[in-house]
């Protein structure tokens, strides 16, 4: 009994060791920052925050999809050794005091809402909503991978477009199209390749064939994105040549995507790391350590429990 407590104590402390090791080692890495441009969701409220460096002192301000300025944010501060955020908004006629923590680009905040007074509370149990956010310039790599969902405006179709490398193709991208509804109501199709012909990060160009939902049709995309959003044209060509113009729009999706056309072992091991402290920092408050662990063993070498034939 003394032996198997022994290891089983022993399993522990390794374990313990590792997970400390590995979560202290891959947080240094962590280069994410307030600046740039957040997308907030704040007690189901769509937002975009916006925050600078100037001469040292962080500011802020509430934009719109175009960098259009829409309130002011004051009070601004970072903690880079805690990873707090910290602001006052100013809305019109009400005040909000949002504080929380980024990691790896994802920010967790809590904040407090009053028509009354611009104080900042003393009391936590004032940070009563919720808001969450990511930050375009963090998590928006270099070209690829992106996914954006999509909608045909004419028809309402919805799909999920995906971008990747593929090094040897003329372009150096590849893309993938996956109809799923039409309006609200499910149409699920096959994911087909698409042709990419133009993507120099603004400016998209790609073609799809033989679609699920349009057979026998040239399905010609032509769109440009500005930051989350794109929006273009499709121009439908049947195989009698008999054509119909319709636009599309739609914003990114799945913004810690995997991609589809492989990676590096270092390379996955890298995104498998950082997409689990942005999980864990969603979900798990950022998965703390135990304060202690205690193993209690009531009975040790018990003989095995005698079965019996069922009749």
């Amino acid at each position: 009994m003394k032996k198997t407590l022994a290891r089983l104590r022993l399993a522990i402390g390794i374990l313990t060791l590792l997970t400390c090791f590995q979560t202290f080692a891959f947080a240094q890495t962590d280069n994410s920052f307030p600046g740039g441009r957040w997308y907030m969701n704040a007690s189901t409220t769509r937002m975009i925050f916006r925050f600078e460096k100037v001469s040292g002192t962080w500011r802020g301000s509430s934009i719109d999809d175009q960098g259009k300025t829409l309130e002011r944010i004051e009070n601004v501060t970072w903690d880079s050794k805690t990873r707090t955020l910290e602001f006052l908004r100013i809305g019109s006629g009400y005040w909000q005091w949002y504080r929380g923590t980024i990691v790896e680009g994802v920010l967790i905040a809590r904040y407090t809402h009053s028509g009354k007074t611009d104080a900042k509370p003393t009391n936590p149990l004032d940070y009563k909503w919720k808001a969450t956010g990511w930050n375009y310039e963090y998590l928006t790599p270099a070209m690829a991978p992106l996914v954006f969902e999509v909608v045909i405006n004419e028809t309402q179709y919805r799909a999920r477009l995906r971008l990747d490398r593929a090094p040897g193709t003329p372009t150096g991208y590849a893309g993938r199209l996956k109809f799923f509804a039409k309006e609200n109501i499910c149409s699920e199709g096959l994911e087909n390749d698409v042709t990419i012909e133009q993507w120099d990060g603004v400016n998209l160009r790609f073609r799809a064939f033989n679609v699920n939902i349009y057979k026998d049709l040239n399905m010609l995309f032509t769109g440009k994105v500005n930051a989350r959003l794109i929006e273009g044209t499709l121009i439908q060509t049947q195989g009698d040549g008999q054509r119909y113009n319709h636009t599309f729009s739609g914003t990114r999706a799945e913004i810690l995507t995997y991609g589809f056309s492989g990676k590096t072992t270092t390379a996955r091991e890298n995104w498998q790391l950082r997409t689990r402290r942005q999980l864990e920092h969603l979900m798990m408050a950022g998965n703390p350590a135990p304060l202690k662990s205690e193993v209690r063993i009531l009975r040790d070498a018990l003989p095995p429990i005698l079965g019996t034939t069922y009749e």
